[in-house]
């Protein structure tokens, strides 16, 4: 009985203070587009900058999603953005492969997945 009280009460807690654990993990993964370097060679001795993209290509291109919102500006404090000069607002990977299957050299606003990877993540 005790045991089942303590789970009754941890699930109402989680669920009461589980916006406060969404709100804090969105801004992580914000923090971590600013690392998305767009390249796949390294640019610092760091090699969290490779493993950022990676990870947000591989989430981005199996889920078909982009960004944590899928929102205009969410990619401006990147490497990546920095890179193309401002040209482009999501990189390749926030767009359906080629029929080739490899990836567009630009990812045009209109032609990007319209899902947020959030929700993916989240789970």
């Amino acid at each position: 009985m005790i045991i089942l009280a303590t789970e009754i009460a941890a699930a109402i807690y989680a669920s009461l203070h589980s916006h406060v654990f969404e709100k804090d993990f969105r801004e992580i993964l914000h923090a971590s587009l600013k690392m998305y370097n767009g390249t796949d060679t390294q640019v610092t001795k760091d090699h969290d900058d490779i493993l950022v993209k990676t990870a947000w290509d591989k989430i981005m291109m199996e889920k078909q999603c982009c960004g944590v919102d899928s929102k205009l500006g969410e990619f401006n404090e990147s490497g990546w953005y920095s890179l193309m000069q401002g040209r482009f607002q999501f990189p390749p990977a926030c767009c359906p492969l080629k029929k080739n299957g490899k990836l567009m050299a630009n990812c045009p606003t209109i032609q990007r997945y319209g899902t947020v990877c959030f929700r993916f993540i989240l789970v």
